[in-house]
């Protein structure tokens, strides 16, 4: 079981990085790929689990991030599952897909 799942691009891992220590200085248990996916191809599975044992999910937004099918696999278990998230925009994008949600509660 995890406090929160960090959904991301890989550009923006120095910033991930600094996040990471944040969180886990305040006693948070944190899961991002990096520290939690032995090296092998089928990554997935263990990113699956992960969302689904977590407790909250952060989507740290960029174009990166929205091009990517990995990133859209993940924000997309995420939405099904129905997991509290929290966006965090690190940078300009050109739109906001409709699958991120469109700002209303």
């Amino acid at each position: 079981m995890f406090d929160i799942f960090i959904c991301y691009s890989r550009k923006e891992i120095d910033f991930i990085h600094r996040l990471n220590i944040a969180l886990k200085s305040v006693k948070l248990s944190v899961w991002i790929d990096q520290e939690k996916i032995p090296n092998e191809s089928n990554w997935y599975p263990f990113v699956k689990k992960a969302i689904q044992e977590s407790s909250l999910c952060l989507i740290v937004v960029n174009q990166d991030l929205l091009n990517s099918n990995s990133c859209f696999m993940e924000v997309e278990r995420i939405i099904s599952l129905q997991k509290p998230t929290i966006l965090i925009f690190r940078s300009s994008i050109l739109s906001i897909p409709t699958y991120l949600g469109n700002g209303s509660a």
